[in-house]
């Protein structure tokens, strides 16, 4: 293998990649950040929108309690945070309601799935036994939706026990406050990226990793530029933060990652964790036509000027919402899990249309007045997406070790990190994803201390 040009080659520029990236270059190394889009971010996606608080997101949105990784940034960035507030309604029976009368019952299931005696199993099988209580029955199908939507999964592949996990997690970080960052995640990228020190770190756009050739204390990275052109980059480290859909790749599909030697371990590992399909939509309106009463029949003369979250059963995209209590005519309607699902294959116009058609339905409106406020529409598939092949990762049933297994380094020259190697709970977020960045920069800064001290840390 040819001599090493950088100190550490890091696959993946988004939130645990740059993480990552940014921790490494602090400690004096030479960082060859490669990324297959024209971005970086990863599943963070801001485009730019005329509102000078309120984001057009594609990809992570909402940061999930205080998590310190995030907090940080927000500090040293000085940018902005904005809580969630606003009212949640329900649309069932033909009618908009903000009582949540009709899902009691909610904190009662939950209690009973935190059974410590009780055995791991899918959601659907444990919803499918309780279901026939009388108190639970008419929230069976409601609690199914949010468990499908929240962690886009199939009801009967996501671990119980990994549910029960995330939310103690939660507990710990006040994950019952949401909040969005002014101006949209991408501001937090940006300070993210400023923290990378220019001198020690190089990042390569567009340029998709298609082999990773290793042995202890080498790796060579072979990866195919925009132009079609091959390059190689060799180090003595490398941290792969692909997400979990890409290394779920078959090694002979298009677009997978060779490893030579193969990985096998991380590939068994990997299959006890499944990839959560989502389509998300955003529709931006000349003004926000909901707010008035006399637009939206369904509520009966109630306002909606505080409109957060419409839930629903209306698929394949039950759940919407607005920038509240930040002010934009945006809209964003999801579609997660199995609802995802039922996308497959339908055009970005077709996709549209049935979205539009149930706001209408939800709003009690002619969708022709819908259509006649309506300015522009985005949409991305995270499933189609190639890069990612899916939103975030949860956990199947009997996989609560999976995350740890996969993030172990192998022969301390292949170190990984991602959301779905996030092993407290936090995995499926932009936080959890920051922290696994930072750990395994700490494992690799780790073994170069070991064997270089006392020169490590490098200068330069």
């Amino acid at each position: 293998m040819p001599s090493s040009e950088h100190d550490i080659v890091v696959i993946g520029a988004g939130a645990a990649g740059l993480a990552a990236s940014a921790k490494l270059s602090a400690a004096g190394l030479r960082v060859m950040l490669v990324e297959a889009r024209q971005r970086i971010g990863g599943r963070i996606f801001t485009l730019p929108s005329e509102q000078e608080q309120a984001a057009i997101e594609l990809g992570a949105e909402f940061v999930h309690g205080r998590p310190r990784e995030i907090f940080d940034l927000v500090r040293s960035g000085a940018l902005e945070t904005v809580e969630l507030t606003g009212e949640h309604w329900f649309f069932h029976d033909g009618r908009l309601d903000r009582s949540e009368t009709f899902i009691e019952g909610l904190e009662e299931f939950f209690g009973k799935m935190a059974d410590p005696i009780l055995p791991d199993q899918s959601f659907e099988n444990f919803a499918r036994y309780w279901e026939k209580d009388p108190s639970i029955a008419k929230a069976a199908p409601w609690l199914k939706g949010y468990v499908e939507g929240f962690n886009a999964a199939e009801a009967d592949l996501i671990s119980i026990h990994s549910l029960v996990k995330e939310a103690r997690a939660e507990e710990e970080i006040e994950g019952e406050r949401q909040f969005r960052i002014a101006g949209g995640y991408q501001r937090l990228i940006d300070t993210l990226q400023r923290s990378l020190d220019p001198q020690l770190v190089t990042i390569a756009l567009n340029t998709a990793v298609t082999e990773i050739a290793w042995e202890p204390d080498q790796v060579v990275v072979t990866a195919q530029t925009g132009n079609h052109e091959f390059a190689k980059f060799s180090s003595r480290r490398a941290i792969i933060t692909i997400p979990l859909g890409v290394l779920q790749q078959s090694p002979a599909a298009d677009g997978a990652i060779e490893f030579s030697p193969d990985i096998p371990e991380k590939r068994r590992a990997a299959k006890k964790l499944a990839m959560g399909d989502v389509v998300r939509m955003v529709f931006c309106f000349r003004e926000a036509f909901w707010e008035k009463s006399s637009h939206t029949p369904s509520a009966h003369g109630e306002e909606l000027s505080r409109l957060s979250f419409i839930f629903s059963q209306e698929k394949p995209f039950p759940t919407w919402w607005t920038t509240f209590p930040i002010k934009s005519p945006l809209l964003v309607a999801w579609a997660a899990g199995p609802n995802a699902k039922m996308l497959r294959g339908r055009s970005p116009e077709q996709m549209s249309d049935e979205a539009l058609a149930i706001l209408a339905r939800l709003l009690g409106m002619p969708i022709a007045t819908i259509r006649d406020y309506l300015v522009s529409w985005h949409f991305h598939d995270w499933s189609n997406d190639p890069f990612s092949r899916g939103a975030y990762s949860y956990v199947k049933v009997g996989g609560l070790e999976a995350q740890k297994e996969l993030a172990v380094p192998i022969a301390d020259t292949l170190f990984f990190a991602g959301e779905a190697t996030e092993t407290e709970g936090h995995h499926a977020t932009v936080h959890g994803a920051m922290a696994t960045g930072y750990r395994a920069a700490d494992e690799v800064l780790s073994t170069l201390s070991a064997k270089t001290n006392p020169a490590f840390p490098r200068t330069g």
